[in-house]
């Protein structure tokens, strides 16, 4: 593991271009059932996720890894558990790397019926949020709502987990 030189990249945009292309994945998921993609569906959603509208981007390169390789690596445990450690480490880089931004806030606060993040958007912001998901999903299925919402309200989720552990 010394040999490699991990950095971890977190990549955020506004808008997930292929939000609407992930929900029968998801739904199939949320009624444990097992999902088949179409031929060239992951070729189809890369492309769309390249190209597709995202609104503001932001990357960010959170360092190398070394110290915190060497420190895995001295570790008296399994290779099987070093690497867990290593992939923990590097999720965790990657969620406090990843930029917030308004829709992520919204959809939090619309999926747990709460106002808690409403400093961090306008409401201008939140209607248009509202308006891309109505014409992405059937809002009156709430599982599709969930699913949908739940996918931009996760990076908030990941952010309070990455504070609570620094």
């Amino acid at each position: 593991m010394k040999k490699i030189q991990v950095v971890p990249v977190s990549i955020s945009y506004e808008y997930d271009p292929t939000d609407s292309l992930k929900m029968p994945e998801l739904l199939a998921k949320s009624r444990d059932e097992k999902y088949v993609k179409h031929e060239n569906e992951d070729f189809v959603n890369l492309l769309r996720g390249i190209i597709g509208t995202k609104k503001r981007i932001h990357i960010q390169v959170n360092g190398i890894l070394d110290k915190e390789i060497k420190a895995i690596s001295s570790l008296d445990t399994t290779q099987s558990e070093k690497l867990t450690h290593l992939a923990t480490l590097i999720d965790h880089k990657i969620w406090s790397g990843y930029k917030l931004w308004p829709s992520n806030y919204i959809a939090h606060d619309l999926l747990y019926g709460s106002e808690t993040f409403s400093a961090e958007y306008a409401p201008a912001e939140k209607d248009a949020f509202e308006k891309r998901m109505t014409g992405k999903v059937d809002t009156s299925d709430p599982v599709l709502l969930k699913s949908f919402l739940s996918m931009y309200a996760y990076p908030v989720d990941n952010s309070l987990k990455a504070k609570e552990k620094s």
